[in-house]
């Protein structure tokens, strides 16, 4: 099992289990889906994790696109997205590789959810993808992610013009509390 909460619910990879019953978990239904990953459970019983959906073929180097998601102990799924405002165009600081370089936002790659608290309070990543341009000319990608904790609250949104109505999406507040060791973004540099 991923994770055991204090009543002996287990968490696997795509289902709940205890002693005496197997529940199966599942994602989303959306054509898009890719893949689905449920990453912790509370002693309330609700679980979270992520989902990806596909994107467009012109996204080769960032094919999917990442959403929150928790589920809640009756089994209704709820969509979780943070709402981080990323900079249209950044210098990359000291420390990284690629320092100095400008590097230009493609799109943002969504929210994962990774834990949930008994008090229903999420840790929640939110990354986005840049490119730029290296001084020999070639070309650089760089990702580059925030961490924060918040509550989910009700938000009266649609998914973005599918007509598919797969979660009801939520926001994490675009303030998170801060924690120690997780307020700096951190990134990936391809």
């Amino acid at each position: 099992p991923k994770r055991i909460n204090n009543s002996g619910l287990m968490l696997g990879s795509q289902a709940l289990f205890d002693e005496q019953t197997y529940t199966p978990i599942e994602g989303p239904a959306s054509a898009s889906l890719v893949r689905t990953e449920f990453e912790d459970l509370n002693n309330v019983g609700q679980v979270v994790g992520w989902w990806d959906e596909s994107m467009p073929a012109n996204h080769v180097y960032f094919p999917t696109n990442s959403h929150g998601l928790l589920r809640e102990t009756d089994g209704a799924l709820r969509g979780i997205d943070w709402a981080y405002l990323w900079p249209e165009s950044k210098v990359l600081p000291p420390g990284y590789p690629a320092y100095g370089i400008t590097v230009h936002l493609i799109h943002s790659l969504g929210t994962k959810v990774k834990g949930i608290n008994d008090h229903g309070e999420v840790i929640a990543i939110a990354s986005a993808a840049y490119e730029g341009t290296r001084p020999d000319g070639t070309q650089m990608y760089h990702v580059e992610s925030v961490y924060g904790i918040g509550r989910p609250e009700r938000s009266a949104r649609t998914s973005q013009g599918t007509g598919e109505t797969f979660l009801e999406p939520t926001l994490i507040d675009p303030r998170p509390k801060p924690v120690t060791g997780v307020a700096e973004p951190r990134a990936r540099e391809y």
